[in-house]
C-alpha cells in the first residue's frame, strides 16, 4: 500500500465530469483571475495577513467553475495540506475537496488515512468524511 502512495503524482487527477450547476461560469477575464488565485495558493506566501488572504482566495475558488487543470492543482494543494500547513488552511481545502475529488485522489487520501501517523492520518480521515458526506448530501 505504501508503494501506491509514493507512486501517485499530484498531477494525476484527471477530470472529465460536467461542472456543477451551483457554481458561476468563468469568462476569459475570470479564468485569468482563477489562475492567479491558484498560483497564489501554490506559492504559499508567508507574510503579515497572508493566512487571511489565502483563506479568502480559497473561499472564492469554491464559487467559480474550475478548469480541469485548476481542479488538478487544487487537488494537489489538498494533498499538500495533509502534511504541511496550518489547520486553518487545511479546513479551507477540505471544503474544496468535493469539487476536486476523483477516484485517484480518494485512493491517495485513503492511503494516507490508513498508513500515516498523526496528524496526517487524522487529516486524511477528515477529508474522507467530507467526501462521504458530500456523496450523500
Amino acid at each position: 500500500m505504501t508503494n501506491l502512495c509514493n507512486g501517485i503524482s499530484n498531477r494525476d487527477f484527471a477530470f472529465e465530469e460536467a461542472p456543477r450547476a451551483n457554481v458561476a461560469p468563468v469568462g476569459l477575464a475570470d479564468a485569468a483571475a482563477v489562475e492567479l488565485a491558484v498560483a497564489f495558493l501554490e506559492a504559499d506566501p508567508q507574510f503579515a495577513d497572508a493566512a487571511d488572504m489565502k483563506e479568502s482566495v480559497a473561499a472564492c475558488l469554491a464559487r467559480v467553475e474550475l478548469s480541469p487543470d485548476h481542479r488538478n492543482r487544487v487537488a494537489a494543494l489538498l494533498l499538500r495540506s495533509l502534511r504541511h500547513g496550518t489547520e486553518r488552511m487545511f479546513r479551507r481545502y477540505v471544503q474544496l475537496a468535493p469539487r476536486v475529488s476523483t477516484p485517484l485522489l480518494r485512493a491517495a487520501i485513503t492511503c494516507y488515512a490508513a498508513t500515516c501517523e498523526q496528524p496526517v492520518g487524522e487529516r486524511a480521515r477528515r477529508v474522507l468524511e467530507m467526501l462521504d458526506a458530500d456523496a450523500w448530501g
